[in-house]
């Protein structure tokens, strides 16, 4: 995504979570959706307790963890290979479980918003095969590539 269009998204997400919140209410009414947003609301700063417990550390010790790590790139494709830092091995499975755990506090954040769009994304974040793909990826673009390009 380009900063226009991320801009364009962030500037609209209000008002498409207004618009879905009217809409649920039209059709459901005002008290299933405030019991609704509360609850979600709730479960968000569960999420990010439970979170913020598993991680453990600090988000800058875990990004120098995850900016050490070589990340192996197949240069056809594009896609990990594998994540190795200098005592794993290269067959180190191409997830961190660090970046996995702290992705559950933005998670918990967007289930803390009020709102059924956001509460969407948080409940997708929750997945584990999700945060292991964001992962994956977010290490990917922070770790030092390696290939045989060059």
């Amino acid at each position: 995504m380009t900063i226009g269009r991320v801009g364009c998204l962030l500037l609209l997400w209000p008002f498409l979570e207004l618009f879905v919140l009217l809409w649920a209410a039209s059709t459901w009414g005002w008290q299933p959706v405030v019991v609704a947003v509360l609850l979600s609301f709730m479960l968000g700063l569960i999420v990010i307790r439970i979170g913020v417990a598993a991680t453990g550390r600090s988000w800058s010790q875990a990004l120098r963890t995850l900016q050490q790590r070589q990340v192996i790139i197949d240069p056809e494709t594009g896609n990990v290979l594998a994540i190795e830092s200098g005592a794993e091995s290269p067959s180190t499975p191409a997830m961190t479980p660090p970046a996995q755990t702290m992705l559950l506090i933005p998670a918990g954040f967007a289930l803390a918003v009020p709102g059924f769009l956001s509460d969407a994304v948080g409940a997708a974040m929750l997945l584990p095969i999700v945060r292991r793909r964001i992962a994956a990826r977010w290490a990917a673009g922070l770790g030092p590539r390696r290939d045989d390009r060059f």
